[in-house]
């Protein structure tokens, strides 16, 4: 493929610019040949290069794979809002009305919709089973930690962040083994 390009190129030299006899060869190049010719070889490199391979989960459509990163990208919005909670747990009983208020608003309150839509495109591969096991883990700590702040409940502020931590890593575990990668919350 090298040899090709250079090929290209060099016949791209050799027709850019006025005629010349055969055999003189110009001494400099010109800015149009220069262009001409790397322009030139780009194309020829391109073309001769590797096509690139989409990454794909068995059973799984490249459409439900956008779906499944656009999902991701809310649970891991949601997992920067749960750890955006510890300063209010860390308050104790004065902060846990505020964090139940917090657990209903954006991005928190996504988590549950965000992780069964993935599940609903992952429906029958091998990677269900093992999503769906977190996904369980990831509802009982997310109600442990909204029961916990209960104005009736006597839990203390470092079980609670402890709780919050533990979401926390719940949800990026759930967002581990997925062949696509997803972007950064928007703040």
């Amino acid at each position: 493929e090298m040899s090709h390009l250079v090929c290209v190129a060099v016949s791209c030299l050799s027709l850019s610019g006025p005629a010349r006899p055969w055999n003189e060869r110009p001494a400099v190049l010109s800015r149009r040949a220069a262009v001409t010719s790397a322009a030139s070889a780009a194309l020829a490199f391109a073309a001769t290069a590797a096509p690139v391979q989409a990454v794909t989960l068995a059973g799984v459509s490249p459409s439900k794979m956008l779906t499944i990163g656009q999902y991701l990208n809310d649970v891991r919005s949601a997992r920067a809002g749960i750890l955006e909670l510890k300063p209010l747990l860390e308050k104790g009983t004065s902060g846990y009305e505020q964090v139940r208020v917090e657990l209903r608003k954006p991005p928190a309150n996504g988590i549950r919709k965000a992780a069964s839509k993935v599940l609903i495109q992952l429906d029958g591969t091998e990677l269900y089973a093992e999503k769906n096991e977190q996904y369980e883990s990831i509802k009982l700590s997310l109600a442990t930690l909204d029961n916990g702040c209960r104005p009736a409940s006597a839990a203390l502020p470092g079980a609670m962040v402890a709780e919050a931590d533990k979401l926390a890593s719940l949800l990026e575990d759930f967002g581990q083994g997925f062949p696509v990668k997803y972007a950064e919350p928007q703040q």
